[in-house]
Formats: C-alpha cells, structure tokens, sequence
C-alpha cells in the first residue's frame, strides 16, 4: 500500500520526511496539485481518506466519492451528511488513530465491500448531492422562507 498525501505541506509532516516509509516510497507528499492532476490520482486510488478534526462539506470528498471511492473520514462537520457510515464509507471520531487505522484495514483487506461502498458512493453523491438536486432543494427553502415573511 501507497498512502499518498496532497494538498499544502502541513508543519506536522516535517518529522515524517525522514522516516523509512518516506525513503521506502511507501508515504508520498505531493503538495497541491490541480483539477486534472487530483482526477488522475481519484482513478488510481482504491480509497479517499479525510482525518480532518473539523470540516465543512469537503469539495474534495464529494469529488472522490462521485470518482467511486469510498471514504474514510472523520464523524464532524459535514463529513456524516456526505458519507453514509458502514454503506458508502467508514466514519471515525476525530482523532481517533486507531478508528482510523481499522477503517484503512478493513477497506484495505476487503476488496468486495469496498467495491460496494464505492459503487454506493457514486450513487450517493449523483442522487443526493448532483447540481440539479441541490439546487431545487435551495429553491424550496428561499420559497419556504419568503413564503413565511410575507
């Protein structure tokens, strides 16, 4: 397994620079990369993982689950809105290593569930977060609210 990390270099990665799985290949940081380069690595990837310990509605969960991955993320902010637990991906308490490190295995090791997940994943995201959905749904609260101030 390759874990592979993009998006800004955070302080906390300077100690794991040096560390075997670094010099070994096996962790990569590769910064922040753009639109086609991010669809490019969602192809190649079997799961998209968000340990974040606060999180609005992620931009890049959303696109990663509409690629077919299932995810793992941390159970705050947005995070349980978008990904439905233990049916298109495993959520976690923030923080948690080891929630984490159980969700990574067992998608890791099962390659059937995570084919489930993935495929739930994708219908998920064109079901319940596609433009059009979003946008009626947008529409029925700005009626609903001019509705009650009139």
């Amino acid at each position: 397994a390759v874990l592979i990390i993009v998006g800004p270099y955070e302080e906390d990665f300077s100690d794991w620079t040096s560390s075997p799985a670094v010099r070994e290949g096996r962790i990569r940081f590769l910064g922040s990369t753009g639109k086609e380069g991010i669809r490019d690595l969602y192809r190649l990837a079997d799961v998209f993982v968000l340990p974040s310990y606060q999180e609005g509605i992620s931009s890049s969960l959303l696109e990663s689950m509409a690629c077919g991955l299932p995810a793992i993320a941390s159970d705050t902010g947005g995070n349980p809105e978008v990904v439905v637990d233990r049916q298109s991906g495993l959520l976690h308490r923030p923080g948690d290593v080891e929630g984490l490190r159980a969700a990574l295995v067992r998608l890791g090791s099962d390659d059937r569930t995570r084919a489930e997940f993935g495929a739930r994943a994708r219908e998920r995201i064109a079901t319940v977060f596609h433009i059009d959905g979003m946008a009626d749904r947008f529409e029925a609260v700005y009626q609903r609210v001019l509705a009650e101030s009139v």
